[in-house]
């Protein structure tokens, strides 16, 4: 009877806890039922359904080049993740990238959105820092196609970044994982 009730009682706590999908394969290749490589029509049908809705949205294109359309997956009004075609060739009507925006997404190391660069460092392998024209800064990642887009209070003065060049060992520490990206 004891037994039983410790049985009861782990399982109850293993209940409550917070469920967190891992964001992709093991080679990070994936989010939920959406694969790099797959075609984009099928990633919407996938995508879509048990309370997620896919909306399409036309980002605008820089002079000279095509507007890009960007998927995205819409649990209530709370933005979970993107997806989109590549620019061109073989990857025009695949998934090229996907970018998860929310936290219950974790990667097989554990990193989810709102983690720190202090948490990346531990469990991460990083390979470079920079400016992504359209999102800010951008860490790419050693262990998977992708990376990690970082919050950046552009107003605030973080001692030893350097706003020019940036570096993975001059990354403060405090700056949170804003989207995980998947190429």
């Amino acid at each position: 009877m004891k037994n039983s009730l410790i049985v009861l009682a782990l399982l109850l706590l293993v209940g409550c806890n917070q469920q967190r999908s891992v964001v992709g394969l093991p080679r990070h290749k994936a989010v939920e039922r959406i694969k790099i490589g797959m075609p984009l029509q099928k990633a919407v049908e996938k995508a879509s359904g048990k309370g997620i809705v896919v909306e399409k949205a036309i980002i605008p294109a820089y002079e000279g080049e095509p507007a890009q359309v960007e998927y995205r997956a819409f649990e209530g009004k709370k933005l979970l993740y993107t997806f989109n075609a590549g620019p061109n060739g073989a990857s025009l009507n695949t998934v090229f990238r996907i970018v998860i925006y929310d936290p219950k997404y974790t990667t097989p190391e554990g990193i989810s959105v709102g983690n720190t660069v202090k948490d990346l460092r531990k469990s991460s392998k990083l390979k470079a820092a920079d400016f992504n024209q359209d999102d800010g800064l951008y860490i790419t990642a050693s262990s998977f196609d992708g990376g990690f887009l970082l919050n950046l209070d552009t107003s605030k003065d973080y001692s030893g970044f350097d706003y020019v060049k940036p570096t993975v060992a001059s990354l403060p520490n405090e700056l949170t994982v804003k989207a995980i990206v998947l190429f």
